[in-house]
């Protein structure tokens, strides 16, 4: 069932966000598709479309990331979880000087909904500051 209500997540994503993009379709209709249907199913996310084609942030639980103090294989180098949390609030934040603004889109677990960039930068701002309230928790 969680897998027939992910296609219908990314088709309703696909479908809203297609008319945008000129270049790139390969984002949405390849990549995009494999994270919510396949390797990634029921994670939140924050999507966003333009031009030149997508991007998407997952929202994954605390236990996505790595241990305190361990540094992993990151992009173009290494990264410890504080930087890889990071780095997904920058993307978002950024958003407003990269040609995917057009349209921007929220999945949180259940529904997918429109967002404004405004609103799409308060999520990943509230993501970031719950995630890093749960590691200071479970460091006392």
């Amino acid at each position: 069932m969680e897998k027939r209500k992910q296609y219908r997540i990314y088709k309703s994503l696909r479908d809203k966000s297609l008319p945008f993009i000129k270049h790139y379709h390969k984002d949405l209709l390849f990549h995009d598709k494999k994270a919510i249907t396949k390797d990634h199913v029921g994670v939140p996310f924050l999507h966003f479309t333009g031009e030149c084609g997508t991007y998407i942030v997952l929202l994954q639980e605390k236990e996505f990331f790595p241990a305190q103090g361990i540094s992993v294989k990151f992009l173009f180098g290494h990264a410890d979880r504080e930087n890889i949390l990071d780095q997904k609030y920058t993307i978002v934040k950024n958003q407003y000087r990269y040609a995917r603004q057009d349209l921007a889109m929220h999945y949180d677990g259940f529904d997918l909904r429109l967002v404004s960039l405004d609103e799409a930068k308060g999520i990943a701002y509230e993501y970031r500051r719950n995630i890093m309230a749960e590691w200071r928790r479970e460091e006392e």
